[in-house]
């Protein structure tokens, strides 16, 4: 499975920034109709987003669209719209439990019929709801890829502040990353809104990979490079990770299933791990 370290919004209703879009080299475009868009500006976002899809599909970059939630009134339609291309997938925000993600997959499958299990869906999990059934929501369909957080619609849900260290996020954000663990697919983290504060930016991304977290939004094109760049081993991990790799798999060759390597030991658990660092270092 691609992993999407990088996934670039851009509000539906901006002819300009879909434009400046095409420029750049995110792991995913984001073409939003949901929270970046005003009501009275959905059905422009739409037909704007219609309008450059095919040259952001012919990008080759993955787009997938997020879509407004599950009880709006303009979700069938942009479902109906979106499907006619070759869209990657379907983002969709305020999934509160299995129930909605179940309405989502039958309207793929009435628009798209017998090609709806070729488009990928990424739900965004951002409230309390949500967080308690993170593990039965994600389960509902193979086409899940990744969960996604939503900090800001979790932090107005439990009525509570965003503090800078985020420690108001922790709880939901390792409920997410165990859930989609579980799953075996992908998590990835809620934007970061300081979009001049790079140092904020990279602290923020070493904490959630921390937590198991594999890629984060951007709101600003200036962000794509520093969440690739952070989400990607560093060039002293991958070496140290081929070393691992080396020692056990030479120990292995002698029957044994442990070693190590700088007094430290080396079994199956951490060779696994250096096998996943250098999945991850494309």
């Amino acid at each position: 499975m691609k992993i999407l370290k990088s996934l670039l919004f851009i509000p539906g209703n901006k002819e300009s920034m879909m434009e400046k879009a095409l420029s750049l080299n995110p792991s995913a475009y984001i073409p939003d109709l949901e929270d970046s868009v005003t009501e009275s500006e959905k059905v422009n976002a739409l037909n704007c987003i219609l309008k450059y899809l095919p040259r952001l599909i012919s990008s080759g970059i993955p787009v997938i669209p997020r879509i407004n939630n599950i009880q709006s009134a303009f979700i069938e339609y942009e479902i109906q719209e979106l499907t006619k291309f070759n869209i990657y997938g379907i983002s969709i925000g305020k999934i509160r439990n299995p129930e909605d993600l179940s309405q989502l997959i039958k309207l793929l499958e009435k628009y798209k019929k017998d090609e709806a299990n070729q488009i990928k869906i990424i739900p965004w999990l951002e409230s309390a709801e949500s967080i308690t059934r993170a593990t039965s929501i994600l389960h509902m369909s193979p086409n899940i890829i990744a969960a996604a957080f939503g900090g800001e619609d979790f932090a107005q849900d439990l009525g509570i502040k965003r503090t800078e260290d985020e420690n108001d996020l922790s709880y939901a954000r390792q409920t997410i990353a165990i859930a989609a663990r579980a799953n075996g697919i992908y998590a990835l983290d809620t934007p970061y809104f300081n979009f001049k504060d790079d140092q904020g930016l990279i602290k923020n991304i070493e904490y959630v990979k921390q937590l198991g977290f594999k890629g984060k939004f951007a709101i600003h094109p200036n962000q794509i490079d520093i969440i690739n760049n952070h989400f990607r081993p560093s060039s002293e991990e991958i070496e140290n990770a081929k070393e691992v790799i080396r020692h056990f798999e030479s120990a292995a060759k002698e029957g044994r299933g442990s070693t190590s390597m700088n007094n430290k030991v080396i079994d199956i658990p951490v060779y696994k791990r250096a096998l996943d660092i250098l999945g991850a270092s494309d």
